[in-house]
């Protein structure tokens, strides 16, 4: 019977509510957001047999029990030996951890729901990431962080993997205005807002895009949910799919695209995700890949030597030429912003306590230096760019 992970005493902060736990090393630390993990009644774990049947379709028995995850290796390509099987819980797991990751990849799933996402990713392709955020922001988590995910190629080493559920961007092939039509891919998942009625306003996808990008078409659009999809979304008896989600045009390596928006809920519980990730993992940092040092995003591949020292939230495509995910509809500034004051809060409540216990033993003096609230960027520049502390309404 496996063993649930205790909670991390020093991370008892509670990074936005204590509303979950995410598990790193074994030990579960606090999310600002729901949380499922593998270990969970109904979870989504990696560690289970992949199954697969001959025809594509649908989950047969087990035929193939191969990993999907594999164990970290340092720069030399070496095992982590304290992050192997049997011996990655504890400090010195926890410090080997520390010392090598250092990223966030971001991705969007194409496939639109967090079960059908795992599906295809562990029983269909082999592959993994720790996180997958559904439609209504709920975060599952398939492995322990402590895991080599295959998610990013060159990057799993040193990388956290999520995906995001979202069926993805389309090329937008002819002239002028040519995205304003959604391509048959979206279309099966988005519809017109004012067709059939619907909630004007419930999802401001318009507003939260990137530079770079732009929203088109004139209009909003209501996310749909397929009919083939509802068995997927059995986990989310509570989710209402949103309406005015902006569809986006942007390039990412060049490539004109076309993507639907974010909700809302998914975009807090990156900013969440990251917040409870750097609370644990020092190295992930609230920052991301920008253009020639400016505050708008990279849209293209980062340098072999960037991307090896990078630290913060990158995309699939900042790793691989063959990759857009994200995609143009990802909001960086917003996301790391929020990132920022989720961990601005968590230290200032941090702070507060400490302060409160040394006022009580110094019999209500403090001292200015007792009273000093650490700035982020002091104790860990990031080589990205990380907006100001400020909260963001997604």
């Amino acid at each position: 019977r496996a063993r649930r992970a205790p909670v991390i005493g020093v991370a008892a902060m509670a990074m936005s509510g204590g509303a979950g736990h995410i598990i790193v090393c074994g030990e579960r630390v606090p999310c600002g957001a729901r949380v499922v993990t593998w270990e969970d009644q109904g979870g989504l774990s990696a560690y289970a047999p992949r199954r697969r049947s001959p025809d594509g379709g649908a989950p047969a028995p087990v035929t193939d029990s191969a990993r999907t995850f594999g164990v970290r290796r340092d720069e030399g390509g070496r095992e982590i030996a304290q992050l192997r099987a049997g011996a990655g819980v504890g400090p010195e797991a926890r410090a080997a951890l520390r010392a090598r990751v250092h990223q966030l990849v971001a991705h969007y799933d194409g496939c639109g729901t967090a079960r059908r996402c795992f599906r295809v990713l562990h029983d269909e392709r082999g592959l993994s990431a720790h996180f997958i955020i559904d439609l209504d922001g709920t975060v599952w988590q398939t492995l322990d962080v402590r895991e080599r995910a295959w998610h990013a190629t060159v990057a799993n080493d040193a990388s956290v993997g999520v995906e995001i559920c979202n069926v993805g961007a389309c090329e937008c092939t002819a002239d002028g205005n040519a995205c304003a039509e959604l391509p048959a891919r979206l279309a099966r998942w988005y519809e017109p807002a004012d067709a059939g009625g619907g909630r004007a306003g419930s999802e401001s996808g318009a507003a939260k895009v990137s530079p770079g990008t732009k929203t088109i078409g004139g209009r909003a659009w209501r996310l749909l949910v397929p009919d083939g999809e509802v068995p997927a979304l059995a986990s989310l008896p509570h989710f209402e799919p949103p309406c005015d989600i902006a569809a986006v045009e942007g390039h990412v390596h060049g490539q004109r695209l076309v993507q639907m928006a974010f909700t809302r809920a998914q975009l807090r519980a990156v900013a969440a995700l990251g917040a409870a990730l750097s609370s644990a993992l020092p190295g992930i940092v609230p920052a991301f890949p920008t253009a020639d040092g400016a505050t708008a995003p990279l849209w293209t591949q980062m340098p072999p030597e960037d991307l090896r020292v990078f630290r913060g939230l990158l995309g699939h495509f900042h790793v691989q030429t063959n990759k857009v995910d994200p995609g143009p509809a990802f909001p960086w500034a917003s996301v790391v912003a929020e990132w920022h004051a989720l961990l601005a809060a968590a230290t200032d409540r941090r702070v507060g306590g400490e302060a409160a216990g040394a006022l009580g033993a110094a019999g209500g003096r403090l001292s200015p230096r007792e009273h000093h609230l650490p700035d982020l960027e002091e104790s860990s520049p990031p080589p990205g760019r990380a907006p100001a502390v400020g909260a963001v309404a997604f």
